[in-house]
């Protein structure tokens, strides 16, 4: 995979993240944390608003002075602290910007700026010329004002292998750095399975919010990276056997979920694909028998799916036709 450097950056901070939210019950979650940490050390300095030298006096009003010295560059790389920052990118900073001075406290604003008093306090602190770059609405406003001024370096990007081999042969074969701007980094197997287990966590938390996966499958494998309808994650988010979810088991190797997840079978554009409802299920449905499943198992698991999907559709729609329309 070839990235740029921000957006690696912004990833192994996530996935920090979690990693110290499972390492309590999850000792893999633990094992990889001192690397991601390093990581996270080693792409920070190719990540330009990062920059504690040059940041701090772009932030300031022209002709303004500090008043209060910035953090160093190790208290703002702080990866909890990157963490905040990157959550605070919820906010949509145009509308912040618009509104930062007399804001109206409608349904939209709110929607579009929901820690506006955070960022308001921060951008205050700007004004004044007193910089806390340690803090995480400062490091969301340092980040927007770089983007501002067209300083925001795609250019070096990230060539990400999977395991130490491959990334030793790069290596080799990548002689000049400089000129092609070209950072890599490697996977380890814990790390990678780390993230099938965060999926898994994930999965689960999704499904105690009450959320509900839609799922195209035609569609899905035109357009992703699955060659048939088999491979599709249908067959792990709501599988047609359920013990397979049962702690340890094939869909549940970390014993992290605590069942299925709800799902819905569209068509997405029939228009385009060629298909229909009634198709998509009888793909599901040769694909559920190659995968080792029984024609009546299958079935029942598709009209599960279907009944269940009838009743979101007429939960979540008017009638057409109905009187009160006229």
């Amino acid at each position: 995979m070839l990235v740029p450097v921000d957006e690696h950056f912004d990833n192994l901070v996530w996935v920090w993240h979690y990693a110290t939210e499972l390492s309590p019950c999850l000792p893999l979650a633990a094992r990889i944390l001192p690397r991601l940490e390093r990581r996270i050390a080693h792409f920070a300095r190719r990540v330009e608003w990062l920059d504690a030298d040059t940041v701090p006096d772009l932030l300031l009003p022209i002709g303004s002075k500090r008043k209060r010295k910035a953090h160093t560059q190790a208290e703002i790389n702080s990866p909890e602290r990157l963490f905040q920052a990157w959550l605070l990118r919820r906010n949509c900073h145009f509308q912040f910007q618009k509104n930062a001075d007399t804001p109206i406290y409608d349904d939209i604003f709110m929607a579009a700026v929901p820690d506006f008093a955070q960022l308001q306090q921060a951008q205050k602190l700007v004004l004044n010329g007193e910089i806390d770059t340690g803090d995480a609405a400062g490091l969301y406003l340092q980040r927007q004002r770089w983007q501002r001024l067209n300083k925001f370096d795609r250019r070096i990007k990230v060539l990400i292998r999977y395991g130490e081999e491959a990334y030793e042969r790069d290596n080799r074969a990548f002689v000049d750095e400089q000129q092609m701007q070209l950072e890599r980094d490697w996977e380890t197997a814990e790390e990678h399975e780390f993230m099938h287990a965060l999926q898994d966590y994930l999965l689960d938390r999704y499904d105690r919010l009450g959320l509900i996966i839609e799922t195209n499958p035609t569609s899905n494998v035109y357009i992703a990276r699955l060659e048939q309808h088999r491979e599709h994650p249908i067959f792990r988010w709501n599988p047609p056997d359920a013990e397979t979810l049962l702690p340890g088991n094939e869909h549940n190797r970390h014993s992290l979920r605590r069942g299925p997840n709800r799902v819905l079978v569209n068509t997405d554009d029939p228009g385009i694909m060629p298909t229909s409802l009634r198709t998509e299920y009888a793909l599901l449905r040769e694909a559920a028998i190659k995968r080792g499943v029984s024609r009546t198992i299958a079935e029942d698991w598709l009209e599960r799916l279907r009944v269940y999907g009838i009743e979101q559709f007429h939960r979540n729609h008017l009638p057409v036709f109905s009187r009160r329309h006229y």
